[in-house]
């Protein structure tokens, strides 16, 4: 096995198999790290709904297949069941949500890839 001339600060030896597999941890986790960010919520995503007499579960569901965006609630605060009217034209889904939940009773906060939904106190 080929030994590497690198030291450590100790003046010990580094082994070259380590620094192979230090450098593909440390790739590995750059493109995980790239993967994840482009998951992120983007609140200028923007949307094209138009739902008449719909559900908020198939709104949300409508609104996770376009923008990628999972939508979070709970069912104690948040009637999934509760039936909607909603047309956005390339809006941004952030000026969507502000329109259409506090009609609602509800509020949201973005949190990473997660849209939270939820009923003010």
């Amino acid at each position: 096995m080929e030994q590497s001339n690198r030291r450590w600060p100790m003046g010990k030896k580094i082994p070259s198999i380590g620094l192979k597999v230090g450098w593909v941890l440390f790739l590995s986790l750059l493109c995980v790290f790239q993967l994840r960010a482009g998951t992120l919520v983007n609140p200028d995503f923007r949307v094209n709904l138009k739902m008449s007499n719909a559900t908020l579960e198939q709104v949300f569901a409508e609104l996770k297949a376009q923008t990628g965006n999972v939508f979070v609630f709970s069912n104690d605060n948040v009637d999934k069941n509760q039936k909607v009217t909603i047309e956005a034209t390339d809006e941004p889904l952030e000026e969507l949500l502000d329109r259409a939940l506090p009609n609602l009773g509800l509020g949201y906060k973005v949190m990473e890839d997660h849209v939270v939904v939820y009923k003010p106190e």
